[in-house]
């Protein structure tokens, strides 16, 4: 696995070293259908022919749409594996969003890869030169299996010609465009090379070696640069892969399959918390004593120090046994990333018996910065830095990157790169943090949400709205303040519990026992409920569920 530079060299070692019966899986009407590493293999090879038949070249951009699937992974390793570069789209992007990175990458075509992407497609058919589709509704669109078959032709004219292509492909060439739907401002083109990629995977098989008997279930979206790049890590280490493609059958897909590993961003394990608690709290008398007893054990132990006792074994033998069977039973690695994850929720989990690991990173280091692993891990922390990647606070408590992993540079945004990556090549990722006397990273706030007050006073907003979340009465908040004389907050209630009288009351106890554990000037003095749900289909949240403040701020 070290000597991979390039996905076309990745495919070699997979193809050269493996040969699973179940590569890839994805569940059908009739159940799971999966897919052998031969015919993984084949798959990519004729379909990157076909694209070279059809006039594809090295360096044009194509997009990709659709839900997590095998199509999805074939269709972005059939791109790269010609020198072409991958654009991946979320699945229910807003219109405008679909066309401003249709025209900025300066899209050749599009992969259009279920009935959703084509929902999704439907009013900028004409907007590019190719529509590559599982289903043709017209006339318009090229069927993907006619393109494998155009492939298939080019292959027995000249069976060298594809490993031609690969070794034309370098490190430093280009393999896709990542667009940033930050919480801030339009969406940014991050240019990621193949050794970008590449080193995370070598770094990733250092930090969280994986085992021959490993199963993984991929659940979060391929646009998505943390799991693309983790499934690209499973199919490296022979690990079978099974696509969830609908968030509300996650439960379902866990049972099934019974994962020994997975990732997730913090609002998946939120929402597990929450319907556990529920459970919990409607459960008769002696059950709801027990089970409260058992989380209040776990929200206080400190696993790095305290043994867990008689308390202990028997939580997890009564009352955890139920979460981490929900959660599929088997899992020995849950790695979780993309947002902030409140330290006593990560502190319940591991005391739980749920293996949690929080890394850290963004997009413009292909992901990963840091992480924690099975041998090395600090509550509360985002691990110890990525091998391979070094990261450093500069004088003003920014974190700071450097190594193989960064980015290449914001697409057609040279000014913007040249503000980001220094002249000493480090990336100012504009999160403040600090690093311990163990060599644990950890984020204390967001430069650029870091906001001042009329007053005077500094304000981190995340510390404070991950404070008023730690209820279930609250789904989200965003705490805002900057220029105004003190802090104010929003606040989104969870649909199912603020149902009846007296929830705003409720709110004013969460908020008055909030205050208590922050500084005079953090402190809300005011607080409003909204009853409209944030989501990503309204642009209130970016995919990785991130409140995007400038929208809500409108």
């Amino acid at each position: 696995m070290n000597d991979i530079r390039t996905f076309h060299e990745m495919l070699d070692i997979i193809v050269s070293s493996f040969d699973s019966e179940k590569a890839i899986s994805k569940r059908g009407a009739e159940g799971w259908t999966a897919t052998s590493t031969k015919s993984f293999f084949q798959q990519i090879k004729h379909l990157s022919l076909g694209l070279k038949n059809i006039g594809i070249q090295k360096g044009q951009n194509l997009g990709i749409m659709g839900r997590p699937s095998p199509d999805w992974i074939i269709a972005d390793l059939a791109i790269m594996s010609i020198g072409a570069v991958t654009v991946p789209f979320f699945p229910d992007e807003p219109s405008d969003t679909v066309l401003y990175k249709i025209i900025d990458a300066d899209l050749t075509g599009i992969f259009i890869l279920d009935g959703e992407a084509h929902a999704e497609i439907k009013n900028h058919e004409h907007d590019v030169k190719f529509l590559i589709a599982k289903e043709t509704p017209n006339a318009d669109f090229l069927d993907i299996n006619d393109v494998i078959e155009k492939g298939k032709e080019q292959d027995k004219k000249d069976p060298s010609l594809f490993d031609k292509l690969g070794k034309n492909i370098h490190p430093d060439d280009l393999s896709t465009i990542y667009y940033t739907s930050g919480s801030t401002g339009r969406p940014k083109g991050v240019e990621l090379t193949h050794g970008n990629i590449t080193s995370q995977i070598i770094a990733a098989s250092k930090r969280i070696p994986l085992k021959a008997t490993d199963r993984a279930l991929s659940c979060l979206p391929m646009a998505h640069s943390f799991e693309r790049f983790i499934v690209y890590y499973y199919l490296a280490s022979n690990v079978p892969v099974y696509f969830n493609s609908d968030i509300h059958e996650l439960g379902k897909d866990l049972q099934d399959i019974c994962p020994t590993v997975i990732t997730a961003v913090p609002r998946i394990l939120e929402k597990f918390y929450d319907k556990f608690h529920g459970k919990i709290e409607n459960a008769p008398w002696p059950r709801k004593q027990i089970g409260r007893m058992a989380i209040k054990w776990a929200y206080e132990r400190k696993p790095e120090s305290d043994s867990a006792g008689w308390r202990g074994v028997t939580a997890s033998a009564l009352v955890f046994s139920k979460l981490r069977k929900a959660l599929g039973g088997g899992l020995r690695v849950m790695i979780t990333g993309g947002a902030a994850m409140p330290p006593d929720l990560y502190r319940f989990f591991i005391n739980a018996g749920v293996p949690v690991l929080q890394g850290y990173g963004m997009t413009e280091a292909s992901p990963v910065l840091s992480a924690n692993a099975p041998d090395a891990h600090e509550i509360g922390t985002v691990g110890l830095p990525f091998p391979g990647v070094e990261v450093a606070i500069s004088d003003e408590g920014e974190i700071i990157a450097k190594g193989p992993n960064i980015m290449r540079g914001y697409h057609n945004r040279p000014e913007e790169t040249e503000a980001t990556i220094d002249n000493n090549g480090w990336l100012h990722t504009g999160d403040m943090g600090f690093i311990n006397s163990n060599g644990f990273l950890t984020i204390t706030g967001r430069k650029k949400e870091i906001f001042k007050t009329s007053c005077g006073e500094y304000v981190a907003p995340t510390t404070i709205e991950q404070k008023l979340c730690k209820s279930t009465l609250i789904d989200m908040a965003m705490v805002i303040g900057e220029g105004r004389p003190f802090v104010s907050c929003l606040i989104f209630p969870d649909p199912e519990r603020s149902k009846g009288n007296g929830y705003e009351r409720r709110i004013q106890k969460i908020v008055e026992t909030t205050n208590l554990l922050l500084e005079h000037w953090e402190q809300i003095r005011e607080f409003r409920i909204i009853n409209d749900q944030l989501s990503v289909n309204n642009g209130m949240l970016t995919p990785t569920m991130k409140i995007k403040r400038h929208k809500v701020a409108e």
